[in-house]
């Protein structure tokens, strides 16, 4: 796959979760971890899990896409819907 490609492919996946549905996707994703934590809380995974949880629900308050960096898109959400013409 050409770099400028793959390039324009991380764009979209970062301007997608930066839309509602994706901030509101990260969100719901980290209440589950959270409650999926709390469940097994006697265990020592339960609270690591738990804390794991705030991760996406940050990423999804803040408009972040934290793997967009790792793509080479941008972190910021609204950089990506730019470079997209969203």
């Amino acid at each position: 796959m050409p770099a400028q490609s793959h390039y324009k492919m991380a764009d979209r996946l970062a301007a997608a979760m930066a839309t509602p549905a994706g901030r509101g996707a990260r969100i719901v994703l980290g209440l589950v971890l959270i409650g999926v934590g709390l469940a097994f809380v006697a265990q020592p995974f339960g609270s690591i899990v738990a804390a794991v949880g705030l991760i996406p629900i940050t990423a999804g308050v803040l408009n972040w896409c934290l793997i967009g960096p790792l793509l080479g898109a941008p972190l910021r959400g609204s950089i990506a819907r730019q470079r997209c013409g969203r």
